[in-house]
């Protein structure tokens, strides 16, 4: 190997590296236990350092834990807050919905309110309306037959014609008027005729009954028994007296009523008086004692009258005054003084008047106690 010149500085760390490796053996064991001390430095900085990255990636994502939960917490107060405001919405329309319907409930009160004013205006209507136009229903039922048969019916149809005409007579100044109350009379006296009718034709049944029995008797008329005048009159009156009781009962409330059971009163006591008078000429012509005359007559005439009472009562309701009654029964007093005046007349004697007097006063006496 040739030789090689080396600059001085290089012939210097030459020296320098060959003074070293004199000293080498006492410095290699410093260095030794410099190096075993620098690693275990190193190791530990080392650990350290991956404690403190291992803690770090830890507090990374514990960090990011946190700034995940930061937006979900902050996504949770924007969806709270979506929703407050929403909630508000639905308050306000809540509030609003409220008020509607308060508006609404009050609107259907009042159009309810309405309505039932409506309603009765409209009943006000009809009824005035039905008080104008019942002639045709009431017209109808007069076609029946058999209302006389139905006094219900007929009490309820007489009412319901009284009550429209007392409207129409209270609305004077209707156009109509004047015509409505022309019909209303023309409905009474249909009424009144059917009520006369029926009536007539059950007497009319009776008398013909009676004069059946008579003429079968015709050869000894004197021995008529009394109660073929009563008979057939109390077998037929049940058919007729409801319908009379109607007609008594609204009287009242018009004047052709009255007149009407005054006329049918007049009727019964018009036939009453056309039978014959047979017993009280039988007694005109036996000439007995004049108290024994008296009593016969008495007793008659106080039969006869309880006869006639009882009749009248089974055709009519009884009621003060009866002039149909009354006068049948001055007819009967009439024919019992037409069979004693001559008879008393006949007498002279004080004492026989007063015996007649003082029978015929204990004969009215005992009618009084036995009625």
């Amino acid at each position: 190997m040739e030789d090689v010149v080396l600059p001085v500085r290089q012939e210097k760390l030459l020296e320098e590296l060959a003074s070293c490796q004199e000293e080498a053996p006492e410095e290699d064991a410093k260095f030794c236990d410099d190096f075993a001390a620098f690693q275990a430095l190193r190791k530990r900085c080392l650990d350290q350092q991956a404690a403190r990255r291992k803690e770090g990636d830890a507090q990374s994502q514990r960090l990011g834990w946190l700034q995940q939960l930061h937006q979900v917490s902050s996504a949770a107060e924007e969806a709270q807050q979506l929703v407050m405001a929403k909630l508000k919405h639905v308050e306000a329309e809540q509030r609003e919905l409220e008020r509607k319907t308060r508006w609404l409930r009050n609107h259907c009160q009042e159009a309810l309110e309405h309505q039932d004013h409506l309603n009765a205006y409209a009943e006000q209507i009809a009824g005035r309306l039905e008080a104008l136009c019942c002639f045709d229903s009431i017209a109808k039922e007069l076609d029946d037959s058999e209302l006389v048969s139905r006094p219900v019916q007929l009490e309820e149809l007489l009412q319901r014609l009284e009550a429209a005409a007392a409207f129409v007579e209270s609305r004077y100044d209707f156009l109509d008027a004047p015509s409505c109350r022309n019909t209303f009379d023309h409905l009474r006296n249909r009424v009144c005729i059917l009520l006369r009718s029926n009536l007539q034709y059950a007497l009319e049944a009776a008398d013909s009954q009676v004069q059946d029995l008579l003429w079968q008797q015709e050869e000894d008329a004197t021995s008529v028994d009394t109660q073929i005048f009563y008979t057939s009159f109390h077998m037929i009156a049940p058919s007729v007296k409801p319908a009379m009781s109607v007609l008594y009962r609204q009287s009242h409330l018009h004047r052709q009523y009255a007149a009407t059971l005054d006329a049918a009163e007049s009727s019964l006591a018009d036939l009453r008086r056309s039978f014959p008078a047979t017993h009280w000429e039988s007694l005109k012509e036996l000439t007995p004692e004049l108290p024994e005359l008296v009593r016969q007559a008495t007793s008659y005439l106080l039969d006869t009258s309880s006869r006639e009472i009882r009749c009248f009562e089974a055709f009519f309701e009884p009621r003060r005054p009866q002039e149909a009654l009354q006068s049948l029964l001055k007819e009967l007093c009439h024919r019992c003084c037409q069979v004693l005046l001559p008879a008393l007349r006949e007498h002279e004697s004080w004492e026989a008047l007063a015996s007649a007097a003082e029978l015929l006063k204990a004969e009215l006496q005992d009618f009084r106690g036995g009625s």
